[in-house]
């Protein structure tokens, strides 16, 4: 038999080749199991093992496995739950270990705010250092966060941060840190995360959407956790979505999935800051809404209009309730969109009044079963100011884990 000059080489390295695969795809394999019962423990507190089983159609050998794991890393514990029925011996159930805790950073043209948050999604420490970013250049900006951050750690993570997660608004690059665009911020393509790495206390940071982040902090740690897809809708001072399916953020191409704000809602003369006409964040956003209400009163606030509303005064009425109608057409284009189990509405508008909260419910209600497909609930969020922090937390959550789950000595 003929041989060619080096083909038992090339043979050997083939087979050591795809025994590497074999062995990376194995590792893949395990990896993927054990975040799949951290992310079953987490939707389902009190789970035992047998219904992990049943909800995850695994063997009870790779349950066994992947449980021991996580025990043993000291991120779920086991606890004998003394108040069940059943006949025989109390059946052994998960939860979330407190003790697994990640530091959340929220970046706005306001401020700065930072959160120590555990693993069900309790605010445990909270830091706020407000200033504005106007006419200062990003590095000094970011250069202030980072001092800010610094003193958080030393502070309540005097044994060093993990990866922190940070929500900034505008369009972000997650993979590499950058911010592409920040029309609140007024930044474009800054290099964010590279800026806040070259400070000693800061081993890692993981930029995001605002918007993302607290739509994967709603589904991770909100009422609704046990929902495998959610959809949350921010109005404020823009209007945006964040989409997570499965436990993971829909991003779309370029991260831009969410990014509603300038699809036209209606054939109406308002202009947007974008320049068209009947834009979403023209119609229904905060500013839109007082822009509409100081046409009355031209000093008006939110909480005027929430005052005058409930004085009854007809002209706040008639603009609530229109806005209302806008949001739950949006409502209903996400809803018929993407199918999700929940829709939770948040930012400042909704939060701020009350009375529109009331009257989006009300109309809902009467418009739910003509109108709405019955496969989702709306709900408000729960989080209030701190749900950007909780977000980002999240997402510092999310990357920890898994960078556990690879390295049992990451969280050591």
């Amino acid at each position: 038999m003929l041989v060619m000059p080096g083909a038992g080489s090339v043979y050997l390295q083939e087979m050591r080749a795809m025994k590497q695969i074999k062995k990376v795809n194995k590792e893949g394999m395990r990896q993927n199991n054990i975040r799949l019962m951290f992310e079953t423990i987490c939707r389902n507190e009190g789970i035992t093992r047998a219904q992990l089983v049943a909800e995850t159609k695994m063997s009870e050998m790779t349950v066994g496995r992947s449980v021991d794991f996580l025990l043993k890393s000291d991120l779920v514990l086991d606890r004998l739950n003394d108040s069940n029925n059943d006949v025989g011996r109390p059946a052994s159930r998960l939860y979330l270990s407190r003790n697994f805790v990640n530091i959340g950073v929220s970046l706005e043209s306001g401020g700065v705010s930072i959160g120590l948050v555990d693993s069900y999604g309790g605010v445990l420490q909270c830091h706020r250092h407000r200033f504005q970013t106007e006419g200062m250049a990003p590095e000094e900006v970011l250069g202030i966060a980072a001092e800010q951050i610094e003193e958080f750690v030393r502070e309540h993570a005097p044994e060093g941060a993990q990866a922190i997660g940070m929500a900034i608004p505008g369009l972000i690059d997650y993979r590499n840190g950058y911010v592409r665009l920040s029309s609140q911020l007024n930044w474009a393509d800054v290099p964010a995360a590279e800026i806040l790495r070259k400070n000693p206390f800061i081993p890692d940071v993981i930029i995001e959407n605002d918007v993302k982040a607290r739509a994967l902090g709603e589904n991770r740690f909100g009422s609704r956790k046990e929902s495998k897809s959610s959809v949350l809708l921010n109005i404020g001072n823009g209007v945006g979505a964040g989409v997570v399916v499965e436990g993971e953020i829909y991003r779309g191409k370029k991260n831009y999935a969410g990014e509603i704000g300038h699809t036209m809602l209606s054939a109406n003369n308002r202009i947007c800051r974008c320049g068209r006409k009947g834009c979403i964040e023209a119609t229904i956003s905060q500013p839109a809404v007082l822009r509409e209400a100081r046409i009355v009163d031209p000093d008006i606030d939110i909480a005027g209009i929430e005052a005058a509303y409930r004085k009854g005064e007809v002209w706040t009425a008639t603009l609530l309730n229109i806005v209302a109608e806008y949001i739950l057409t949006v409502v209903n284009i996400l809803a018929n969109t993407y199918a999700p189990d929940v829709i939770v509405l948040c930012g400042s508008l909704v939060e701020q009044c009350e009375a529109l909260r009331d009257i989006i419910m009300e109309q809902y209600r009467k418009q739910y079963p003509s109108i709405f497909n019955d496969l989702f609930s709306l709900e408000f969020s729960e989080f209030g100011t701190n749900g950007d922090l909780i977000g980002a937390a999240a997402i510092a959550f999310d990357h920890n884990i898994m960078q556990h789950i690879a390295n049992p000595m990451f969280l050591k």
